[in-house]
């Protein structure tokens, strides 16, 4: 019924380089992935934060670190109902915590 989202970005110039922070949050709230509305197919409201920061010590070279669905949040990115004609339900769950670091060179 409801999703939204929200993202803040702080970049801060240094001498020759660019210090940078981002955050992104998103919301959904409660729904089902088919029009009947099998029990097993409803998702609850899950929110998601995402984090990076990054240095930019020139204009082509980038070092970045970065952690996607912070708070560990469980949800499905899929849920399959179909007990009544094939006697199973299927969950697809969404990826956990991941922690990164990138490195970008541009040629």
């Amino acid at each position: 019924k409801w999703t939204g989202s929200a993202a803040a970005e702080y970049t801060v110039a240094l001498a020759s380089a660019t210090l940078r922070w981002r955050v992104d949050y998103s919301y959904t709230s409660r729904f089902n992935y088919f029009f009947e509305n099998p029990a097993l197919s409803w998702e609850a409201p899950h929110r998601i934060w995402n984090a990076r920061v990054s240095f930019e010590p020139s204009s082509k070279l980038e070092l970045a670190a970065f952690v996607l669905n912070a708070a560990n949040e469980r949800y499905s990115v899929f849920r399959e109902d179909v007990r009544t004609s094939f006697g199973v339900a299927i969950v697809w769950p969404a990826q956990p915590r991941e922690w990164g670091a990138e490195v970008r060179y541009r040629f």
